[in-house]
């Protein structure tokens, strides 16, 4: 409430300050009437001619050199400022000026005017200025604000004239028409004491209208209003006065002058000054607008959104709504045209001869026009129709180099000039700055992304690679390399050759989903393909614009719109293919970057390559002497035996789980199932040195721990460092129905019993070729009961989905439940399969033997 409270006061101040004043004006001019009237003969007296009329012409004169500065300002300033205000109050002022300079030549003792001059002459023209300056002053605040037609200020000034003229003929012609004012004898009229009190109110209504509309500043409406109320004084001394040289008239003159000052404050003196004040604060505007347009065009570093900023700027600031920026960008004689504002069907560039821009080049200074016509168009096509007529162009300038060209146009006649153009060319400057730093800030997004791809491909390069080391299939990796080629280098074809018995053959294509063309004359290719085979001899990568030398190209081949070429060689550095790529994405051409990014490739994939070959010929290797090296399943009557080797899927076949049955004697058999560290050919080496050396101690009667203690000592000379075995033996006694076991750091067996299967409790030690001196122990449990013993390697249990927890002996455990008594192989298969479910693949080497004693009758398998 108080906030609201000072703001009313503070909005009251200047009214109340106002009133102060004019109550102080009217009070001291008051004071000095009725201090003429109360002095009485000591104040009045009357005046010599001569000397009266050098007074009331130097009064009068002060007067009338105001109104028509008054006039001067208004008339000749309208054309800065076309006010339909300003325009009334200088044909008001032209009028009374007039009119007071017939009243000072017509007063009573100076050379007749016209006519015989005389008090009444002079008084019906005082009367008759007082009139239109009420009126004038009265009306100026209903005049409407806004420029006026450009017919109308010829046509008032025109009728001011006429209405003058007007008066001078009807005062000198009809003087015996008009009533009089004085009458030499007797003093005033009624009539000019009526039009005196006429002329007070029309003041006081005048003061009133400007209180309620002000048209002009507070201060200079209080002197306005000041000079209304002096003026009132001044009507009310000419009521008293009874000779034309006595002190009322004298001092009616002195109230008038006093007046005619507080106009001039008012007026013409706020006229003289406020443009000085406008051009104060439009020059402090305008460097506040260029600090806001230099944050503006900061504001945005993206090169489009700046130059569309500065085109709206330009239209802003010079209030045109038509507008272009260019820059010069490749060709150094040509213009391109980056944004526009307001104009259409714009040429993409314009060349830098015989127009307006090439001045603006030539002259690295603003240019314009005023008055454009098919000789002197800057840009015909912009210009088309004639329908421009004024043109001011800018150059862009940073330290001295030409960046590009502003220009702005309008429809109008020499609407530009020097002003117009030096404004210009200071936004021009900032429009400099601000294109350069959205040409760096564009540069740096270039380099960093550039950066950041190449640091991509290497990436992407670094997984290729990995993946390129897992595949083992050949046709596989070659595929994986040209795919990931042309990805990586956007590329919309590729080929993938070999040279195979000296021709060059096609192994795989590529096409991006993008790409429109297919390849059709495979078959006619080879000689082409040769020929580009030849091109690489000498690197690893091969990078070519320009496709038009390319030799023996087949007919309807797909076009070829830039070249890269990758090559493969063999471990001797011969190569033995390469792949081709194409038509990069979006009309681009292939970069140096995308050649290097090839070589690295084509330098994994011959690595890759060569060691696919190596990997398939060992895997055949270790296939065989694996496939030799797992037994098949035994026919016996006292058991049922399940046998089953499962590689992991990434591996195919070779695999380091290996499994063994030894019949030992008619009673007894010996069971081995175990893990070689390692996959391929060297897994199977180590296998096959695993399995015989246990034959050969199974055979001189030793107990399973006896075995494996053996074993280990003679493993630790042959193993590497970094190389162990695991191995679980079991020596099943069918006659006495006792198993003995010894294990080496492998999975315990599960025991099928009553329809239930638990994990035998069993020692466990280290694995083989860890520790030298290490004992392991034998276990022997009773079978009695048994129905089968279900021994396995570690990838079954360590089976998991991604993330997941692994199959477990838990799951084992309740897969074999309900299964112990039904066919081994069976029993295999199904809890595999349970296995695979669970973790969804195998990523592991899996061996499993299943025993049943045959005195436990096989159950009828019931189907689930």
């Amino acid at each position: 409430m108080e906030a609201a409270n000072a703001t009313i006061s503070k909005s009251r101040t200047p009214d109340r300050q106002r009133l102060i004043y004019l109550i102080s004006a009217g009070g001291a001019c008051g004071l000095i009437l009725i201090l003429a009237n109360v002095l009485g003969g000591v104040f009045y007296r009357t005046m010599e001619a001569d000397e009266y009329l050098v007074f009331h012409l130097v009064i009068e004169f002060s007067s009338i050199v105001v109104s028509f500065g008054i006039f001067t300002v208004g008339w000749f300033g309208y054309k800065q400022r076309p006010d339909a205000r300003n325009l009334a109050l200088a044909i008001t002022f032209f009028t009374v000026g007039s009119i007071d300079f017939v009243h000072a030549l017509s007063f009573k003792g100076m050379p007749d005017f016209l006519s015989t001059n005389s008090v009444s002459k002079s008084a019906t023209y005082w009367i008759a200025a007082r009139i239109v300056a009420g009126l004038g002053l009265l009306a100026l605040p209903l005049v409407p604000e806004g420029r006026p037609p450009s017919w109308l200020r010829p046509r008032l000034l025109g009728l001011a004239a006429a209405c003058l003229v007007a008066a001078l003929v009807a005062v000198v012609s009809y003087t015996s028409i008009i009533p009089p004012m004085f009458i030499e004898g007797e003093g005033l009229t009624n009539l000019k004491n009526v039009m005196e009190l006429m002329v007070m109110l029309l003041y006081v209504v005048a003061i009133t209208v400007l209180w309620k509309r002000p048209v002009f500043s507070n201060r200079a409406t209080t002197f306005l209003q000041t000079a209304l109320v002096i003026g009132i004084f001044s009507e009310l001394s000419f009521t008293l006065y009874e000779n034309a040289y006595d002190t009322y008239n004298l001092l009616g003159h002195v109230f008038k002058a006093v007046s005619y000052y507080f106009i001039l404050r008012a007026i013409f003196v706020s006229s003289l000054r406020q443009p000085y004040v406008e051009l104060k604060h439009t020059r402090e505007e305008l460097e506040r607008s260029l600090d806001s347009i230099g944050l503006a065009l900061s504001s945005s570093l993206e090169l489009n959104q700046t130059l569309d900023l500065i085109v709206r700027l330009t239209t802003d600031i010079l209030r045109s709504p038509y507008a272009l920026v260019g820059l010069l960008q490749r060709d150094p004689g040509t213009l391109t045209l980056l944004a526009s504002h307001g104009l259409e069907n714009l040429p993409a560039t314009i060349s830098l001869e015989d127009n307006l821009a090439a001045r603006v080049w030539k002259d690295r200074a603003p240019v314009w026009i005023g008055g454009i016509n098919e000789s002197t168009q800057p840009y015909p096509s912009i210009m088309s129709g004639g329908s421009f007529h004024s043109a001011l162009a800018a150059p862009i300038l940073k330290d001295g180099a030409i960046l590009g060209i502003i220009a702005i146009y309008s429809k109008e006649k020499n609407a530009f000039g020097a002003s117009e153009a030096s404004l210009l060319a200071a936004f021009s400057r900032q429009a400099a700055v601000a294109i350069e730093n959205s040409r760096l800030y564009q540069s740096e997004l270039e380099a960093k992304a550039r950066i950041e791809n190449y640091v991509t491909q290497l990436s992407v390069l670094h997984n290729i690679g990995l993946s390129l080391n897992r595949e083992t299939n050949r046709n596989k990796m070659l595929k994986m390399v040209l795919r990931n080629a042309a990805q990586l280098t956007q590329a919309g074809v590729g080929i993938m050759s070999l040279f195979i018995e000296g021709r060059t053959e096609v192994i795989s294509q590529y096409y991006a989903t993008w790409y429109q063309h297919q390849c059709r004359v495979e078959d006619e290719t080879d000689t082409f393909h040769q020929h580009l085979a030849r091109l690489v001899t000498g690197g690893d990568a091969l990078r070519m614009t320009d496709t038009k030398s390319l030799e023996m190209m087949p007919e309807n081949h797909v076009p070829l719109r830039g070249l890269l070429i990758g090559s493969l060689r063999d471990i001797r550095g011969n190569a033995i293919g390469y792949f081709m790529l194409s038509d990069k994405a979006e009309g681009a051409v292939f970069s140096p970057e995308d050649e290097e990014v090839i070589s690295l490739l084509a330098a994994q994939s011959s690595v890759a390559l060569t060691s696919a070959d190596s990997f398939e010929k060992e895997r055949h290797i270790a296939e065989t002497l694996q496939a030799a090296l797992l037994p098949g399943v035994p026919d016996r009557e006292d058991v049922e035996v399940g046998l089953l080797y499962r590689s992991s899927e990434q591996y195919g076949k070779v695999g380091g789980d290996f499994y063994d049955f030894i019949e030992l004697d008619r009673s007894h058999i010996a069971v081995i199932v175990g893990d070689v560290c390692g996959k391929g050919l060297e897994a199977a080496t180590y296998t096959a040195m695993v399995k015989y050396t246990l034959r050969a101690y199974l055979g001189e009667g030793l107990l399973p721990g006896d075995c494996l203690t053996r074993l280990n000592e003679a493993l630790l000379g042959q193993l590497p460092a970094e190389k162990f075995i695991t191995a679980g033996l079991a020596i099943i006694d069918t006659a006495s129905e006792l198993v003995t076991y010894s294990s080496a750091g492998h999975p315990r067996p599960c025991i099928c019993q009553d329809g239930a299967a638990s994990i035998l409790n069993t020692p466990q030690a280290v694995p083989l070729g860890v520790l030298p001196g290490q004992k392991y122990l034998s276990s022997q449990i009773s079978v009695a009961h048994v129905c089968s013993i279900f021994m396995y390697s570690d990838g079954l249990i360590e089976a998991r989905p991604e993330g997941g927890e692994p199959f477990g002996e838990k799951r084992l455990t309740a897969s074999l439940a309900g299964r112990c008594c039904e066919p081994s192989q069976k029993v295999i298969t199904d809890v595999l399969d349970d296995a695979i479910e669970y973790a969804g693949s195998l990523r592991d080497d899996i061996a499993i033997v299943s025993v049943r004693l045959a005195k436990h009758p096989i159950r009828p398998v019931h189907h689930r």
